[in-house]
């Protein structure tokens, strides 16, 4: 059951550089989306309109040809939403307010994947870079977001090799975190090689707004007036 999470997690959080709608959005654009869905989803306690609003992010998958990261974000996020609309329910809220509860947890987690799966973090952490953003922490975001695969696919292998050596998994988990320690030290080399955080970077970064940028944002803003009335 665990490493079929991780398989899930693993196929959810990888970055795939493709063709599509979603992907050749603006970074800016995708953040302003991921804000104005966040906050939809925040503020509606509407069941009708929450299922607009999965809807519309499901859309947003498509879109992008992430279809896939919902269905395994759901086989992830099944259980702890199980316990969230249980204990929801506990609390003295109605079946149907639970769900809402639990539909929310679901976009604000779809919304932040949608971002980090169809965008380049080079490209994502110069945008929060002009936003006013410290270097040091949009960097680490960017490494963060391209580490935690690679971690998780790791993870999967050394499960693997422990089984065909009949070993506990738990075993596995030296190997692991030799190899994230190993991987870190070499980051951290490189990057003080390179001057970081010494230096203002200066990288070509041209936007451009498209029509698709356009209808996108207008839709996610229509939205949001949707989810206040």
């Amino acid at each position: 059951m665990i490493r079929l999470i991780a398989r899930k997690l693993y196929s959810a959080v990888i970055y795939t550089h493709r063709n599509t709608v979603l992907h050749n959005l603006t970074p800016t654009v995708k953040i302003i989306i991921a804000i104005l869905l966040l906050i939809s989803s925040l503020i509606t306690s509407s069941l009708v309109k929450m299922m607009l609003i999965l809807s519309y992010t499901l859309m947003l998958c498509y879109l992008g040809r992430r279809l896939i990261i919902a269905k395994d974000l759901l086989t992830v996020l099944s259980i702890p939403m199980v316990i969230v609309w249980f204990l929801t329910v506990l609390s003295g809220a109605t079946m149907l307010e639970a769900l809402v509860v639990v539909l929310r947890m679901y976009v604000i987690a779809l919304a932040l994947l949608i971002i980090l799966t169809t965008t380049n973090a080079v490209h994502l952490s110069l945008i929060l870079e002009r936003l006013g953003l410290p270097q040091i922490i949009t960097q680490s975001l960017a490494l963060a977001s391209r580490l935690i695969p690679i971690t998780i696919r790791d993870s999967l292998d050394a499960a693997t090799c422990a089984k065909l050596y009949g070993m506990s998994i738990w075993k596995s988990l030296l190997p692991i975190v030799v190899v994230s320690l190993e991987r870190v030290s070499k980051i951290s080399e490189a990057l003080y090689t390179r001057g970081f955080a010494y230096a203002q970077r200066k990288y070509p970064l041209t936007l451009k707004i498209s029509l698709a940028d356009v209808v996108i944002t207008v839709c996610s803003i229509l939205l949001l007036v949707i989810s206040i009335l």
